[in-house]
């Protein structure tokens, strides 16, 4: 089980560190952090947790809300649509429980939002680095979050257009190429975090976005690419000394372990149910082809990098 307190430590310092230099990223790590919270804390989140949380996102994602333009974009610009369809995902699924209307009114601004950029098609291969792993933000995030929502509710402007394939589909495809395009930037242009700069937290919560899915929201091709980049990232940075190490590179360590904690997890309920659920498991192998079950060296090998992660995240001493 992941260290509740080691989540809080991470990203309220990434917070700290952020806050007077880009507020959206701030608040957008604000909810990744309820979220991770939610999933594995063992915080109280009472009245007073839920008056500090909006307290600390709600000004910024209404006045981004009230930022868009009436094409669906923010200043027609593809890096900053591309956050502002990030947030708009987030938000809704964080104040779902808190203000549903308000929710759903910014799923349907991301909607929006993602029609402008689906509409104009911009040139994957023309886009400069950030722009490329912002889409990829955006794109990833709307096939976590899009799934649930049907046409015939929806009066976003994504409702009345015309569609060879699902918008759904639409997505797995972009974040397919863009994912593989990421990795491209790492493995051409030498050490990564030159590469993706001020982006890499950007990269590394796609990347969480697109291995903890738990449908199929996306191309198993994808999920492969996705696992190789995270670890590749991670490894590096445990040659970093701790002195070294920034806030984003602390957050790519903390979500490495908490993606490998997550595919042992899944590994061991597929082992689980092999007895009593014989069914379920066969469509599950069906539905998720790559599922196989784990071999005992790469359980060790997924093991391992927790500890060190976390142990690097610690600044305590790393052996094999």
């Amino acid at each position: 089980m992941m260290d509740y307190k080691l989540i809080e430590s991470v990203f309220c310092d990434a917070q700290e560190k952020i806050k007077d230099s880009d507020m959206k990223l701030c608040t957008i790590v604000k909810m990744y952090e309820h979220e991770l919270l939610k999933e594995y804390g063992a915080v109280i989140f009472d009245e007073n947790y839920f008056r500090k949380l909006v307290e600390n996102t709600s000004p910024v994602i209404e006045k981004q809300y009230e930022e868009q333009n009436e094409d669906g974009s923010i200043d027609g610009d593809i890096y900053k649509t591309s956050i502002f369809i990030a947030m708009m995902c987030v938000t809704s699924r964080v104040y779902d429980d808190l203000d549903a209307i308000f929710a759903r009114d910014c799923m349907h601004a991301g909607l929006d939002a993602a029609h402008y950029l689906l509409v104009n098609k911009p040139d994957l291969n023309q886009l400069d680095t950030n722009e490329k792993l912002a889409m990829l933000w955006a794109f990833s995030e709307l096939s976590k979050t899009d799934k649930e929502i049907k046409n015939a509710y929806d009066h976003s402007m994504m409702a009345g257009m015309p569609q060879k394939m699902s918008r759904q589909k639409r997505y797995k495809v972009i974040v397919n190429d863009l994912i593989h395009k990421a990795r491209e930037l790492s493995s051409d242009n030498g050490t990564a975090y030159d590469v993706y700069g001020s982006g890499l937290e950007i990269l590394v919560f796609s990347c969480m976005t697109i291995l903890m899915d738990e449908g199929n929201a996306f191309f198993d091709e994808a999920k492969d690419v996705a696992e190789k980049l995270i670890f590749e990232l991670a490894d590096e940075a445990l040659e970093k000394s701790y002195d070294e190490l920034i806030y984003s590179q602390k957050i790519l360590l903390l979500i490495a372990s908490i993606i490998a904690n997550y595919i042992l997890d899944k590994d061991k309920a597929l082992s689980d149910g092999e007895d009593s659920q014989l069914i379920k498991v066969i469509e599950y192998k069906i539905i998720n082809k790559k599922k196989n079950q784990l071999s005992d060296d790469e359980k060790e090998v997924f093991n391992k990098r927790i500890i060190k992660y976390i142990k690097k995240i610690d600044n305590q001493h790393i052996t094999e």
